[in-house]
């Protein structure tokens, strides 16, 4: 985590190695408030873009869709 102060990281970290969610309000509020949400998915948009221009040259065929599809579905699924 590159914003946040050093307590907020020690809090996400500790959560992370331990698995426990005792704090799982305030692990929200910190990523809510350090705009994590956002900056991941600005990066697995940017990715996903990488990816379709890599085979924006391939022949067009069912193989090349469905990767292009992967693609844009990998960052719009909810789950």
């Amino acid at each position: 985590m590159q914003v946040g102060d050093a307590a907020q990281r020690q809090l996400l970290r500790d959560a992370i190695e331990s698995g426990r969610i005792e704090r799982l309000d305030e692990i929200n509020q910190i990523i809510n408030a350090t705009g994590a949400l956002q900056y991941t998915l600005d990066q697995a948009q940017s990715e996903s873009t990488a990816a379709k221009n890599a085979i924006a040259g391939l022949e067009d065929s069912e193989y090349r869709q469905a990767l292009m599809f992967l693609a844009d579905y990998a960052v719009a699924r909810t789950y």
